[in-house]
């Protein structure tokens, strides 16, 4: 799948997720429609990963092959972030 039609995808699916959640009480949600629910936070959850790790190796091209003063601040400041985004990513 291109890029174009993952982030169309992610579109729909987080809409639909959002039109759940607006019309439809969460502990049904989470019981009644639990199966379906838990796939479509997964997908989207999986898109998250996908999308923060796409924004970081954009991130990684911008380094300067003379500045490896800088390059490793930049390194060290993306391995935080990393750590960070896992300990408090959730949907």
């Amino acid at each position: 799948m291109d890029i174009k039609a993952y982030m169309d995808e992610f579109g729909v699916r987080f809409l639909r997720l959002k039109n759940n959640r607006d019309n439809i009480p969460l502990e049904q949600l989470t019981t009644k429609y639990a199966k379906a629910y838990n796939a479509l936070v997964g997908w989207l959850e999986k898109y998250a990963e996908w999308f923060t790790q796409e924004y970081i190796n954009c991130l990684a091209l911008s380094e300067n092959p003379k500045d490896t003063a800088g390059n490793a601040k930049m390194q060290s400041q993306t391995t935080d972030i990393l750590k960070k985004r896992r300990n408090y990513c959730y949907i």
